[in-house]
């Protein structure tokens, strides 16, 4: 346990980037995150890294440990409606940035805010985007770093077995590594 969401996801980053750099015979310290533009993990060492560059946060990134690939959004209008076509374009668009990253040896893992970015402006995620971020990190041989910080209501889910857990189904299921803070104190 920490005793804040930006140590938790440094310490999911470094593991991630221990891992496959293992497997690489590379060093930790070589190893990058694939991050997504207007994410907010927090404001230290990987966890300011994966984090959109603010001048809150630009003065404590490493540009060399991270690869940002747009974000894979629904799109919606200004009445609140998914636009279909440019929610497809915006999720392709940001898959195939994900999937050149990927091909990079020294990337090691992708990090996201699901199931919505909040400091970034409420972002939906659709949820089939884990499930291809999670074919992507198996065909390439890294890992999903899956940020429930927002919640957006939907804790104390069901899995797979019935029981009660504080996590999305599709995380459970998808995520290599999930983190989690504020979840029992905004429920």
């Amino acid at each position: 346990t920490h005793s804040s969401g930006a140590l938790a996801v440094n310490d999911a980053c470094w593991t991630a980037a221990t891992l496959v750099a293992e497997r690489e015979g590379l060093e930790p310290r070589q190893m990058k995150g694939v991050v997504f533009e207007s994410a907010f993990h927090g404001r230290h060492d990987r966890s300011a890294d994966s984090t959109a560059s603010t001048p809150k946060v630009a003065f404590r990134q490493i540009p060399k440990r991270f690869i940002r690939c747009s974000a894979p959004n629904i799109v919606i209008d200004q009445l609140g409606n998914k636009l279909d076509r440019e929610t497809r374009d915006a999720v392709a668009k940001s898959l195939k940035g994900v999937e050149r990253a990927f091909k990079n040896r020294e990337s090691a893992y992708i990090i996201i805010e699901y199931p919505f970015q909040a400091e970034g402006g409420a972002r939906l995620v659709d949820i089939k985007v884990l499930k291809r971020l999670h074919n992507l990190c198996q065909k390439y041989r890294k890992v999903l770093i899956v940020d429930c910080i927002q919640m957006g209501g939907r804790v104390f889910a069901k899995n797979k077995q019935g029981k009660i857990t504080p996590f999305p189904a599709e995380a459970l299921e998808y995520a290599d590594i999930i983190i989690f803070g504020k979840v029992f104190r905004v429920s």
